[in-house]
C-alpha cells in the first residue's frame, strides 16, 4: 500500500508522455458537415479518420473494429474510414487486411478536403497538426469525437457510443425467475473454481457492451490488491478463464468490495481502507473507474513508472465502500461505511489511462441516507433501475432493502474533503431531501448481493446462502419465494444476459449459476473445428418445450462472404422439432484460396410461427486445416501486438491464432510447418498447452518459444527438465534484478550465428511493477544450451548469461526458445531482425507434410511417446472412454487427468503404472459442460494426450 501522502503526490497533475488530445473541432452533440461520404442518420456511424496504409498503428485500430464485424452487423453499425491514400491503396487495405465490406468502407480523400473538413488538420503555433480524428454519429447528431496525435485504440468506447444498450426480454426475464419457484428441479452448476484461478470472489458482473456481452468479470481476493478473474464467453463450449491484475492493485484495487460494469465501456470498482488484520486507518480511497477493453485493463502501462498502470480515474470521498452500481455514461453510485451514506461520483470524461487529473469530478453526497455499519469485509451492494432512475441498496446493519429515487433532492453547499482525502474537483457538494423508499423489512439475515430487473429483485442472503425473488411493481415488495444457492459463503449476485441468476461463493471460490430446463438452446455440436474446401459445420437444437416446435434458422459468416458461400441453409429454413427433443442442423460451407484461414460461422433460430425478435444465437469457428505457418498467441492480454511484429519482418504466410483457440485444433492441422509460439509475460504454458506443444515436436514441427515468466512458471509442472531439454536448454533461474539494479540488460549476438550473428549488443529493459502474479517484476529467463546440437544465441556478461538457445536435433527437427518477451527489446528493428531470422532458420528445415498419412490424434492415437490414447465416440454428448496403452516399462508411474483448454484438470482419472494390456477410463459426459476436453496422461519424463469434444 502507498502512504496517503505519497499517492497524493503522485496524483497530482503532471507531464507524461503518450497519447495528446486536442479540442475537437466536431463537438458532441453537433451535426456532422456534409462531406463526400453519405451518412445515413438512421445508421450509427463510425467515422475513422487515418494517416494512411503505411501508418501500422493506423491499421491495427481499423482492423479491431473490423475484428467485430459480427457485433457492428448485428447492430447496424457502419464504419467509415478516410485517409489521402489512392483509390487503389484503399482496395488493396482492404484486401490483404480482409475487411468486412458489408460493414467497413476504406474511402480516398486524396486532397484531404475531409479532413480539413473535420478539424484534422489544423495550425498549432508555427507547426501544422495533422491528426487522428474518430468521430461516433447516431441519430443525426455527433455522440464522440476523439481528436489525438496517435490511432484512439479504445474501440470498445467507440463501438458503444454508436450502439443502443443491449436489454433483455422482459417477459423472458419474469418468466425464467418464476422458473425457479415452479417446482422443477434446480441446478448448481460451478462454471468456475480453484482450478480456475479463482479465490474467495467477492462480486461479479457481466460486460455490458456489446462485443462482449458474454463476458463475466469476477473479483477475486489477492494479497497487494485485489484482481480480476475474466470468464470469457461464460457458461458456453468456449468459455476459457483469465486472470488479470492490475500492477497498482495495491491502492486502485485494494480490499475491492463491489464491481459494476457500464454501458460505455468501462466499468467501476468500489474499494475499502477500513483498518484490520493489522493495516493502518487509510481514508486516502474511494472507487476507481476503469476500462473494460482487456487491452487496455491490466495490460497498459503495467511497467511504467511514468505513469499509474490502467486505472482511467479515482475519486476518494468514500473510503469504505461497500457497493457500486452504474448509472450512464460516466456517472456511479457508491455506499461507504466510514461516512455513512451514498454518494454520486461523475467522472465526466475521465483523464488518460494511467493519469491523475480529477479535477473534472463531480461528488455529490446524500446526507438523508443513514447506512448501518457491520464488521469490516462484509459487502452491501446495489442495484441501479436506470428506467426509473431508482437506486436500490442493502443497508447492513438492518438487514433491509431501501432505493433512493436518483432524479429528487437538492444541493444544499459545497463540501471541503478532509486533510487525508484532499483533491481538486469541480464540484463536491451535499444533496438532501432527496426520496427514499423501504422495500423490503423483514425475512432477511445478512443480505449483500441484489439485482434488479424490471419489476423483479433478487437478493442474497449471505447467512442463509438463499437467493430472495421480489415482485417490486409496488411497495412493500412481495416475495415470490427462494432458491438454494447451496454455497457456504455467499456474496455478490447478478442476472447475467441470459436471465439466469450468477453467484460467486468466497467460501469455496466458486462462480456458480443457478438452471431449469425451461428454455431451448442452440450449439455447435463442436465449437471449434477445422474444415476443409466445403465442409458441414453442425448445430443442435433443443425443443425444451412440452409441444411441437417449428423453428427458422438463418446461417451468416463474420468475415466478408465474397471468397465463403453458405450452401445450406442459404437464407432461411425452417425446421419441426419434436416436443423435449434434439434436431441437427446442418450448415454447408464452401471456401476459396481468398478466404480467411479463420472465421466464425453464425447461426440464429427462432421460432417460425411467431413475429418475435427474440432470438437463439450460436457460433462455430472454422479454421483452415491447410495452414502450414502460424503464430499462436497466448499473451492476448500483453499490450504488445506479436501479430503486427511478425508482419513487420520478411516472413509470409503466418496466420496468427489466439492459444485457446489453436490447442483446439492443433491435432488436426495436418500441414502445419513452423509456429511462434507467444506467451510473453502474461500467457500461461499451462498442462493442455504443454501437451500440445509436447506433441508438435514429436510430429516434427518446428517451435519459436518466446516468453519469460510463463516459461518460469513451467517448472511448477512435472518432467519441467524434459520440457526445457526438448528445446536443447536447460533452466538456470530467473534473472531478477538485485538491489539498486535499474533492470537493464545488454546482450549480444554470438558471431556466425545463423540467427543473432549479425545483431549487435541488444539493449532489454526489464519493467519494475507488482506483477499480476505477486512479483515485484518479471524477470527474463536464464538459460543453458543442452546437449549436441544445441547453441546459445543470445547472450550477456561475457557469456555466463544465455538469454536464447537454438536447437536442431536432426534433419527434421529444430527449434528457438527464446526467454525474453520480444517487447522488452528496446529497439524495434532488433526485434524484427530477430524475428526474421529465427523463423527464417527455423523454415529451413521445416517438414513436408504427408497429406496421405492422417496425423490428428483423435484418428490415429498419440504413437510416438510410449503411450497410446484412443478414443470411443468423439464427440460425445452422454460418456466415452478413453483406451491408454503403453510401451513403456510396467513399473513406471504415471497420472490421467481431464483437462480444459485453459489446463484446468476437472478429473482425476488414473494414478499408478500403465500395465502392457492398458486401462479403459469412462469419461462421464453428464457432469461436463459442452466443449472441448483433454485426457491428458504424464509421467516423470514425458506427456501425451487426446482430444475430446462434449456435445
Amino acid at each position: 500500500m502507498f502512504a496517503a501522502g505519497t499517492l497524493a503526490t503522485a496524483h497530482a497533475a503532471g507531464d507524461h508522455t503518450g497519447p495528446r488530445f486536442y479540442a475537437p473541432t466536431i463537438s458532441t452533440g453537433s451535426v456532422l458537415p456534409a462531406t463526400k461520404v453519405a451518412i445515413d442518420d438512421a445508421r450509427p456511424t463510425i467515422l475513422i479518420r487515418y494517416l494512411g496504409y503505411s501508418c501500422s498503428h493506423c491499421v491495427r485500430q481499423i482492423a479491431y473494429l473490423n475484428r467485430h464485424a459480427e457485433q457492428l452487423r448485428t447492430h447496424g453499425i457502419r464504419v467509415i474510414a478516410f485517409s489521402e491514400d489512392d483509390e487503389e491503396t484503399c482496395r488493396r487495405m482492404i484486401e490483404r487486411e480482409g475487411f468486412d465490406t458489408n460493414v467497413l468502407s476504406v474511402v480516398s480523400d486524396p486532397d484531404n478536403s475531409m479532413a480539413r473538413r473535420f478539424g484534422a488538420l489544423r495550425t498549432d503555433g508555427d507547426s501544422t497538426l495533422d491528426l487522428h480524428v474518430a468521430i461516433v454519429v447516431s441519430k443525426g447528431k455527433v455522440v464522440l469525437s476523439v481528436y489525438s496525435n496517435e490511432p484512439y485504440m479504445d474501440v470498445q468506447r467507440l463501438i458503444n457510443a454508436a450502439a443502443e444498450p443491449v436489454v433483455a426480454n422482459e417477459d423472458g426475464t419474469i418468466n425464467y425467475l418464476l422458473s425457479y419457484l415452479n417446482g422443477s428441479p434446480v441446478t448448481v452448476n460451478i462454471i468456475a473454481g480453484p482450478d480456475d484461478g479463482i479465490r474467495e470472489p467477492v462480486d461479479l458482473d457481466f460486460n455490458r457492451s456489446i462485443i462482449s456481452a458474454n463476458d463475466l468479470w469476477v473479483v477475486t481476493s489477492e494479497g497487494n490488491g485485489h484482481a480480476i478473474a475474466l470468464v470469457h464467453n461464460a457458461g458456453t463450449p468456449q468459455q476459457v478463464v483469465r486472470r488479470k491484475k492490475d500492477s497498482r492493485a495495491s491502492h486502485f484495487m485494494w480490499r475491492t468490495q463491489a464491481i459494476a460494469m457500464a454501458t460505455n465501456g468501462t466499468f467501476g470498482t468500489a474499494e475499502n481502507g477500513e483498518p484490520g488484520d493489522q493495516d493502518y486507518q487509510y481514508l486516502f480511497m474511494g472507487p476507481t473507474l476503469w476500462s473494460s477493453d482487456t487491452a487496455i485493463f491490466a495490460s497498459k502501462y503495467q511497467n511504467d513508472n511514468g505513469y499509474l498502470a490502467s486505472h482511467l480515474d479515482m475519486l476518494h470521498q468514500s473510503p469504505y465502500g461497500l457497493g457500486i452500481a452504474h448509472d450512464h455514461d460516466n456517472v456511479y453510485w457508491v455506499s461507504d461505511s466510514y461516512y455513512k451514506d451514498i454518494t454520486r461520483y461523475d467522472y465526466q470524461d475521465p483523464h488518460e489511462v494511467g493519469g491523475t487529473d480529477h479535477r473534472d469530478g463531480i461528488i455529490r453526497r446524500y446526507s438523508d441516507v443513514k447506512l448501518t455499519a457491520v464488521e469490516r469485509g462484509r459487502p452491501a451492494h446495489m442495484a441501479m433501475d436506470r428506467n426509473n432512475d431508482l437506486l436500490y441498496f442493502i443497508d447492513p446493519g438492518t438487514a433491509r432493502v431501501l432505493r433512493l429515487h436518483t432524479n429528487t433532492g437538492t444541493v444544499k453547499g459545497q463540501l471541503q474533503p478532509p486533510p487525508e482525502s484532499e483533491e481538486a474537483l469541480q464540484e463536491f457538494s451535499e444533496v438532501t431531501g432527496a426520496v427514499i423508499d423501504t422495500v423490503v423489512t423483514s425475512g432477511l439475515q445478512e443480505p449483500v448481493g441484489i439485482d434488479v430487473r424490471y419489476n423483479r429483485m433478487i437478493v442474497g442472503d449471505r447467512k442463509t446462502g438463499l437467493v430472495h425473488i421480489y415482485d417490486i411493481s409496488t411497495l412493500p415488495a412481495s416475495k415470490l419465494g427462494t432458491v438454494d444457492t447451496k454455497a457456504t459463503e455467499l456474496l455478490g449476485i447478478t442476472l447475467g444476459p441470459d436471465d439466469h441468476i450468477w453467484f460467486v461463493d468466497r467460501g469455496a471460490s466458486t462462480v456458480g449459476r443457478l438452471e431449469t430446463a425451461l428454455r431451448d438452446r442452440i450449439s455447435p455440436v463442436a465449437a471449434v473445428d477445422t474444415y476443409n474446401a466445403v465442409d458441414t459445420v453442425w448445430f443442435d437444437y433443443h425443443n425444451a418445450t412440452t409441444s411441437q416446435k417449428t423453428i427458422s434458422v438463418r446461417a451468416r459468416l463474420s468475415a466478408d462472404s465474397t471468397p465463403w458461400t453458405i450452401e445450406s441453409p442459404s437464407n432461411a429454413t425452417t425446421l419441426t422439432i419434436d416436443a423435449e427433443s434434439t434436431a441437427r442442423i446442418p450448415v454447408v460451407v464452401a471456401r476459396s484460396e481468398a478466404a480467411a484461414p479463420v472465421v466464425d460461422l453464425m447461426v440464429t433460430a427462432s421460432d417460425a410461427t411467431a413475429f418475435t425478435s427474440d432470438f437463439l444465437r450460436a457460433k462455430a469457428t472454422l479454421v483452415s486445416s491447410g495452414l502450414r505457418r502460424v503464430v499462436i498467441n497466448d499473451g492476448t492480454t500483453e499490450g504488445f501486438d506479436i501479430t503486427e511484429a511478425v508482419a513487420l519482418t520478411d516472413r509470409t504466410g503466418y496466420v496468427s491464432i489466439d492459444g485457446d483457440i489453436f490447442v483446439r485444433v492443433a491435432d488436426d492441422l495436418d500441414s502445419l510447418q513452423t509456429t511462434l509460439w507467444f506467451s510473453g509475460s502474461f500467457g500461461d504454458i499451462n498442462t493442455t498447452d504443454d501437451a500440445i506443444i509436447s506433441s508438435l515436436l514429436k510430429r516434427g514441427i518446428e517451435i519459436f518459444m518466446a516468453a519469460d515468466d510463463p516459461l518460469i512458471l513451467r517448472t511448477d509442472l512435472t518432467n519441467s527438465i524434459g520440457f526445457f531439454e526438448s528445446f536443447g536448454a536447460s533452466f538456470v533461474g530467473a534473472d531478477a534484478p538485485g538491489f539498486g539494479d535499474d533492470g537493464r540488460r545488454l546482450f549480444s549476438g554470438v558471431p556466425n550465428d545463423p540467427v543473432t550473428g549479425e545483431l549487435g549488443t541488444m539493449d532489454c529493459q526489464l519493467p519494475a511493477l507488482y506483477h499480476h502474479r505477486g512479483d515485484v517484476i518479471v524477470p527474463n529467463v536464464k538459460l543453458r544450451a543442452k546437449g549436441t546440437g544445441s547453441a546459445s544465441m543470445l547472450v550477456r556478461d561475457g557469456g555466463t548469461i544465455t538469454g536464447a538457445v537454438r536447437y536442431q536435433r536432426n534433419q527434421d527437427y529444430r527449434t528457438i526458445m527464446l526467454g525474453i518477451n520480444p517487447a522488452r527489446i528496446m529497439s524495434p528493428s532488433q526485434r524484427t531482425d530477430l524475428l526474421d531470422k529465427g523463423l527464417a532458420w527455423l523454415e529451413a528445415f521445416a517438414p513436408v507434410p504427408d497429406t496421405t498419412t492422417p496425423t490428428s490424434v483423435a484418428e490415429t492415437g498419440q504413437q510416438k511417446a510410449g503411450f497410446v490414447l484412443k478414443p470411443g465416440i468423439n464427440p460425445f454428448s452422454e460418456n466415452t472412454h478413453v483406451r491408454v496403452s503403453s510401451s513403456l516399462s510396467n513399473d513406471i508411474p504415471a497420472t490421467v487427468g481431464l483437462y480444459t483448454v485453459g489446463g484446468q484438470r476437472v478429473a482425476a482419472l488414473f494414478e499408478g503404472a500403465i500395465p502392457a494390456e492398458g486401462i479403459d477410463l469412462t469419461i462421464e459426459g453428464s457432469t461436463l459442460a459442452a466443449g472441448t476436453y483433454f485426457v491428458i496422461v504424464r509421467t516423470a519424463h514425458d506427456v501425451s494426450h487426446v482430444t475430446l469434444v462434449k456435445r
